[in-house]
C-alpha cells in the first residue's frame, strides 16, 4: 500500500487504530479500549504487540447503533472500499 503525505494516511485503508477511532468520537483512546473490552465495539488484536484494530465496517455499525454522526471520510471509505482517509487532526489543520 502506498502512503500519502497527509499525515501518513494509507490508501485503501480498511482498519482504524484506537487513536483514530478516539479522534473521530472525541474521546481518549483508553475509552475506545474500554468499549472494546466491554463488547460495545468489535475489534481484533494484532499478534505480538496486542494493539487493537477496528474494521471500518464495525466502526460505522458502532456509530450508527449509538446514534453518533458518521464522519464523511469514513462513509466515503466504506462506500468505495478504498480511498484516502484524512485523520481528524489533519482535517482540522486544513480549516
Amino acid at each position: 500500500m502506498t502512503t500519502q503525505a497527509l499525515g501518513g494516511v494509507r490508501l485503501g485503508k480498511q482498519v482504524l487504530t484506537t487513536g483514530e477511532v478516539a479522534g473521530y468520537c472525541g474521546v481518549n483512546f483508553r475509552t475506545v479500549i474500554r468499549w472494546i473490552k466491554r463488547g460495545y465495539l468489535t475489534a481484533f488484536q494484532l499478534p505480538g504487540r496486542g494493539d487493537n484494530r477496528v474494521r471500518v465496517e464495525d466502526f460505522v455499525t458502532f456509530l450508527e447503533e449509538n446514534r453518533i454522526p458518521v464522519p464523511h471520510e469514513v462513509l466515503a471509505l466504506r462506500a468505495s472500499g478504498s480511498g484516502a482517509m484524512v485523520s481528524p487532526r489533519a482535517r482540522a489543520a486544513q480549516v
